[in-house]
């Protein structure tokens, strides 16, 4: 029996339904340093019929010394489609595009899911994520082994994996500090349980797996439930997110080993006036060694004179407090300073646009002063710390026409985490990051469309499909199991 076609490609493509396949490509090349994750694809394509009952299984991974790799440190995924009926640019495309990844057995409580085995449509492929970990005890060297595809009425496809282990290792907490926010206030929604009960358990650790699934990825979630709108506040607080801020929290695996938050936001909200609350909060951070990672999200994408009033404002009342309370802005150097509160901004975070603009500006969100004198590299008017972030300006958030009438250009090439984007968009932003000596990346939420529709079946908000969601709610109902769990996406993956 042939109806089945096995074949691999890297992690930094897309593989949809009707990708053309690559029969040549019959074995993985992988290299990667110790504590470091490395991917490929291993697609299986149903050439002459349908196929079912479709599994793929992976072996140890051993050198020539007598090391291994436990196949038990690899994880294996389903790639689910979602469909697009709008593209987010004109470099996007309707159809079915793969982005979230279904294990086959979940690495945060260990429960098989339904994902395997599965069935491929005559004519289709059906792409596999295959994730390696190399760990930081892992001697240096070539490690062999390899992936075995079977399904019902067909000879198994034996794929050879070759891994090129080299002699260093990375850190587990990335020196590019993060804060790409999950709002937790959705998850409980997106999983079916409610609206959010700070006074429930499986609400609360729930919201922790999540931040422990930012931080196995190398990225910082800065938001976590308040300790003032906690039972007991800090006594709550402290056990159970204080690990993921220190360092002791025991990751899947014990994968990154070490791993902590980068920042953490103080989520002041409503108490800027109350100086004793602030003053309280950074007394409880310094106490715990939490407060050089310490900012305050003091105002996002301001745009009137009011709007930079208030940030004078707020910024004066943290630093009244303590002056080494960073207050950040969603805003560009040039506007700031057009506005006078340039001097009380500790942090800013403009878009990528405004760090290097392209000669035909546009800004959905407000024009900013100097226009195309933003073209160009930008960082020398910043100080020594500068983060950044993207948003639906790079792809027009849904204005007429959106993206996809972009006579001028203007907005194609940009890093982008958009679902029907080629994958080196969402990989891209980090060398980005180390081009522009930029110390921080912001992202306002990952995980948006819990709060809205079904973000399985649609992810399309400001005009982009997937922005503010690198997740998906996985709940026992759609993915099996008995434990809700986060849903990573391709382009979490290729964004770590």
């Amino acid at each position: 029996a042939d109806a089945m076609g096995v074949w691999v490609d890297h992690a930094t493509v897309k593989i949809r339904p009707n990708s053309p396949s690559k029969p040549e490509q019959a074995s993985a090349q992988l290299k990667a340093a110790r504590n470091e994750f490395e991917s490929f694809q291993l697609v299986v394509t149903a050439d002459h019929g349908a196929l079912s009952g479709v599994d793929v299984s992976v072996s140890d991974l051993n050198d020539s010394q007598g090391h291994s790799i436990p196949s038990g440190s690899i994880m294996l995924y389903k790639e689910a489609f979602i469909n697009v009926n709008t593209p987010s640019t004109i470099q996007g495309a309707t159809g079915e595009w793969p982005d979230a990844l279904i294990p086959k057995k979940d690495e945060y409580v260990g429960e098989l899911r339904n994902a395997f085995p599965f069935s491929v449509g005559a004519g289709r492929n059906q792409p596999v994520w295959i994730e390696l970990y190399i760990s930081s005890t892992t001697p240096a060297g070539v490690y062999s082994g390899s992936a075995t595809v079977t399904a019902s009425g067909q000879n198994p496809v034996v794929v050879p994996i070759q891994l090129t282990v080299w002699n260093f290792t990375l850190p587990s907490t990335a020196t590019l500090k993060s804060a790409y926010t999950i709002d937790f206030h959705r998850i409980p929604e997106g999983h079916g349980l409610g609206g959010l009960n700070v006074a429930s358990s499986a609400h609360l650790n729930l919201i922790k797996t999540y931040a422990k699934a930012n931080l196995l990825h190398r990225i910082t979630n800065d938001v976590l439930p308040a300790a003032h709108a906690l039972n007991d506040g800090w006594d709550t607080f402290d056990p159970l997110y204080g690990p993921l801020l220190d360092g002791t929290e025991r990751l899947p695996g014990g994968k990154l080993p070490g791993a902590k938050m980068t920042s953490y936001r103080m989520s002041v909200w409503d108490n800027w006036t109350d100086t004793r609350f602030i003053q309280a909060f950074v007394a409880h951070a310094r106490a715990r060694g939490w407060f050089s990672r310490l900012f305050e999200y003091v105002w996002d994408e301001p745009k009137t004179r009011a709007d930079f009033n208030a940030i004078r404002t707020r910024a004066q009342a943290l630093h009244r407090v303590d002056p080494a309370l960073r207050a950040l802005v969603t805003t560009s150097l040039q506007k700031a300073e057009e506005f006078g509160a340039a001097d009380v901004i500790n942090l800013f975070a403009p878009t990528i646009r405004f760090v290097d603009n392209k000669p035909n500006p546009h800004d959905p969100l407000g024009p900013v002063p100097g226009g195309v004198a933003t073209v160009g590299n930008q960082r020398n008017k910043y100080g020594r710390e500068v983060w950044w972030y993207q948003a639906c300006g790079s792809h027009d958030c849904g204005g007429p026409g959106g993206g996809r009438d972009d006579r001028d250009g203007y907005h194609t090439n940009w890093p982008s985490y958009m679902i029907d984007l080629p994958a080196m968009f969402s990989r891209i932003m980090q060398w980005q990051s180390f081009k522009y000596n930029i110390q921080g990346e912001l992202y306002y939420d990952m995980v948006y469309a819990f709060g809205a529709a079904d973000p399985w079946k649609t992810q399309y908000y400001f005009g982009g499909n997937g922005d503010g969601t690198l997740y998906y709610p996985g709940k026992p109902s759609k993915i099996g199991g008995k434990t809700h769990i986060p849903i990573e996406s391709i382009r979490l993956k290729l964004l770590r």
